[in-house]
């Protein structure tokens, strides 16, 4: 599966660069951040789900998608944020696809509209460790991840006060901690220069002076079916340019036999399994050391979710007879 992810700055004013998009790239699923207004693109092959912001002309969230969902969320359940119209949820069989536009502070923003953003990073940290199923989350989250993914000039002349930026980056490493991978970063750990969005001046983009604000997250079980994401730098259109990333996601099969299965369980990986249940734990034992009471709740929903959890708690009690 192909799953696909841009901040198109407005549909309207960059339309015709989407569709050459969607007709050469062909994604299975494609997640569009900064609609402004226009949520509806009537593409021939998609199922379209939009999410307009209540002001005219500002925000708004749309997700195209060839496959039909279970279903289709609007919003993460605080009315104060999805007015704005920021995320969108779609469920399939074995996972979630959330795509969302983080809102974003500027210096010369009102003071309120700081709280807003932290208190959002905490409402969608939330929202996010709930969800049943393991989740594709990607977006625009205007964040540098770290130092590697902001141009050093660019930090420099940054319209976010320093304070700022710390505070948005310990909460994307928050939200990183409820079980979720930055999958470029798993790539390409060492790799500088891979920007995501250029300041539409002084020929940025052509200079490659940007951030990277645009990211897949995804969980931790579903990491090792990711075959490879991609930046399409070369895109034009929007400021920010999309990126993509290639998913084998498991699926379950219904008419197995006995037989099957319990060659299915004598071929899992325990040591991996264990493994992975090991670092959540330790994640958890973290949090409490920080007194950090909320995101050991956020934790402890997570790892009893998890299929490796419950795989080894049957795993243990079947080898004790």
């Amino acid at each position: 599966m192909k799953i696909a992810s841009w901040n198109i700055n407005g549909i309207a004013a960059h339309r015709r660069e989407l569709i050459k998009f969607l007709t050469d790239g062909k994604p299975d699923v494609m997640c569009i951040q900064e609609t402004r207004g226009q949520t509806v693109l009537a593409a021939p092959g998609y199922h379209d789900y939009g999410f307009p912001a209540m002001e005219p002309n500002y925000s708004g969230t749309l997700v195209l998608s060839r496959r039909e969902p279970l279903s289709v969320k609007l919003g993460i359940g605080v009315k104060k944020y999805d007015r704005e119209g920021r995320a969108i949820t779609l469920e399939y069989r074995d996972f979630y696809i959330v795509n969302v536009y983080v809102p974003n502070y500027q210096a010369q923003s009102p003071p309120e509209r700081r709280k807003f953003r932290l208190n959002w990073d905490m409402a969608f940290r939330t929202y996010i460790s709930k969800l049943p199923k393991p989740v594709v989350v990607c977006g625009d989250f205007n964040v540098t991840h770290t130092d590697q993914d902001i141009y050093p000039s660019e930090a420099r002349s940054s319209t976010v006060p320093p304070d700022m930026i710390t505070e948005e980056r310990k909460n994307f490493e928050r939200l990183l901690e409820v079980g979720l991978k930055d999958v470029f970063r798993t790539f390409y750990p060492e790799k500088r220069d891979a920007f995501t969005w250029w300041a539409p001046k002084n020929q940025n983009r052509i200079h490659n002076k940007g951030s990277r604000l645009d990211y897949f997250l995804v969980s931790n079980e579903l990491l090792t079916y990711v075959k490879s994401i991609k930046h399409y730098t070369d895109t034009q259109g929007s400021d920010h340019c999309p990126l993509s990333i290639m998913i084998n996601v498991t699926v379950q099969c219904t008419d197995l036999s006995d037989q099957d299965l319990a060659d299915q369980w004598e071929a899992t990986d325990w040591v991996s399994v264990k493994k992975k249940v090991h670092e959540m734990q330790a994640a958890i034992a973290q949090a409490a050391y920080a007194l950090d009471w909320t995101l050991v709740s956020q934790l402890q929903d997570k790892l009893t979710a998890s299929w490796n959890a419950r795989a080894l708690a049957v795993y243990e009690i079947t080898n004790k007879k």
